[in-house]
């Protein structure tokens, strides 16, 4: 009627050993005894189960982009760290030549590129916090999906009930699976709120860092040196 075909035929050929371990349902086959018009609402009433599934497999399609966007900054900072290595040893020769030119010229190098990799690590923590973000979000919609199956299976249970069509089950095992679903879907929601606090943060921190990045390469430019390239996008 519904949903489920293949545990269906699970239910069949295997004699119910597809169900999911210590979670009360409702079969397919009892809902076809109950008249047209209420599994017409039962079918409505699933609108949140595939909202919640949409809204998981959009999760993780965001956590996929948060993760390769962490991968790209990781190479910015590689980069970064790398720049002020070079520029070091660039300080170094000048001093040991006794080449003041050399010397100021590699100082401002150093300068640009140290400001430059306090930025890139201040982005990589912002797109650590952001791949967090992600994975709460993913599993805040995985919670949303077993608490709204939770509480379709009790209308299902209850529908049942009125027409005097299902057998008779404990009704208190549905109960306790909507509160139970509940509960973990309301923790879920807070953890999303406190890692997107912690993101809010991260991200002023590294636009601080990208603020004094600036300053130092307009520094640099006037002095005619050669600015690093543009930062990557931020993920909304």
């Amino acid at each position: 009627m519904r949903r489920r075909w293949q545990t269906i035929w699970c239910a069949v050929l295997l004699g119910g050993a597809c169900a999911t371990p210590g979670r009360p349902t409702v079969s397919d086959e009892q809902l076809t005894r109950i008249p047209a018009e209420e599994r017409k609402t039962l079918i409505e009433g699933e609108t949140d189960v595939r909202v919640a599934q949409s809204n998981q497999a959009a999760a993780t399609t965001a956590l996929r982009d948060a993760q390769r966007f962490r991968d790209i900054v990781k190479r910015e900072v590689d980069a970064a760290t790398s720049r002020v290595g070079a520029a070091r040893s660039g300080v170094e020769l000048g001093q040991s030549a006794g080449d003041d030119s050399l010397s100021v010229e590699a100082q401002r190098e150093l300068r640009l590129g140290e400001a430059q990799l306090r930025t890139a690590r201040a982005k990589r923590t912002y797109a650590d916090g952001l791949i967090a973000l992600r994975e709460s979000q993913v599993a805040r919609w995985k919670a949303e999906v077993a608490a709204a199956r939770a509480r379709q299976e009790l209308a299902e249970h209850d529908a049942l009930q009125r027409h005097g069509k299902g057998q008779q089950t404990d009704r208190g095992r549905f109960v306790d699976a909507v509160q139970s679903t509940r509960a973990r879907a309301s923790m879920a929601r807070r953890e999303v709120a406190e890692r997107g606090a912690a993101l809010r943060a991260a991200r002023s921190r590294w636009y601080a860092r990208r603020d004094e990045l600036d300053s130092v390469r307009a520094e640099v430019t006037r002095g005619n040196m050669r600015p690093p390239a543009a930062p990557t996008p931020v993920p909304r």
